[in-house]
């Protein structure tokens, strides 16, 4: 008696079946690997900084705002010099529903009340505390006296961990002591990011996202004293959020380039 091959078993599959598989391929397609391709060509086949031709002129502050997200903006190939991110609506709601759980108004405005006020870095700026005063033996015993009901907070400081030496190579951090501050620009560059994508995506309008942009612009101005120090918080916050993933060199990177880079718009707007 012969054994059956894949090419039998499908011989003798219903109709309906292949009706079904279809329309799960088509399903993918639209879903993930097009927004991905637009998203790739975007940033892939175009210079950096990418510019709108439309739209008012903005005011300095809100430069300074958009300047706040730069970081995550950029990454993603969104325009820098307007609110409207130049990305398709459709696949920024996507995004926004795979990334934040981002599906309807009410999601987008829990979600971006979340970031301004609370976000991560209550819990990450007290992981830098411990990993940069605790000694490596102990920081497991801090963990669980001092983190209580904060089920991620090993999981976070080993991110912290294994992204130092690349925070290092980057540039980002000399050594531990640079660790010491806040992971607050992780908050205010993700904030910016997200109101200007439910923006693009009719989930706010107009004047909620440059409310919730200025309210990050005027928390980083308080804050940082310059690009430089919020690009650093940032990249600390996103280590201890990501640790060493294939992303972090590239936002190292991104992070330099708007500091140095002739075009950026953190050379042509300072925070302050």
């Amino acid at each position: 008696m012969s054994e059956s091959g894949p090419l039998q078993v499908l011989a003798v599959l219903p109709w309906y079946v292949y009706v079904l598989l279809g329309v799960m391929a088509v399903s993918f397609i639209v879903t993930k690997v097009l927004p991905f391709l637009r998203t790739a060509k975007r940033i892939v086949s175009t210079k950096k900084y990418l510019e709108s031709s439309k739209g008012a002129p903005l005011s300095l502050d809100q430069r300074r705002g958009l300047g706040v997200g730069a970081i995550g903006a950029e990454q993603q190939g969104f325009f820098v010099n307007s609110l409207e991110t130049g990305a398709h609506a459709s696949d920024l709601r996507g995004k926004l529903t795979e990334w934040w759980g981002i599906d309807s108004r009410d999601a987008a405005l829990q979600t971006t009340h979340w970031l301004a006020e609370q976000g991560h870095r209550g819990l990450f700026d007290r992981l830098l505390q411990v990993y940069t005063e605790v000694p490596p033996a102990e920081r497991q015993r801090a963990i669980a006296q001092h983190f209580a009901g904060e089920e991620r907070a090993s999981e976070y400081l080993g991110n912290l961990d294994a992204a130092f030496k690349t925070l290092q190579e980057e540039g980002v951090v000399a050594d531990r002591n640079a660790l010491r501050g806040t992971t607050l620009a992780w908050d205010l560059g993700r904030l910016v990011v997200v109101a200007r994508s439910c923006y693009t995506t009719g989930y706010i309008d107009e004047r909620e996202a440059w409310s919730l942009i200025g309210r990050a612009q005027a928390e980083a101005a308080r804050t940082f004293a310059d690009w430089a120090a919020f690009s650093r918080s940032f990249l600390i916050g996103r280590a201890v959020w990501g640790g060493d993933d294939l992303a972090l060199p590239g936002l190292c990177a991104i992070g330099q380039g708007l500091q140095t880079d002739e075009g950026s718009p953190w050379r042509s707007t300072p925070l302050r």
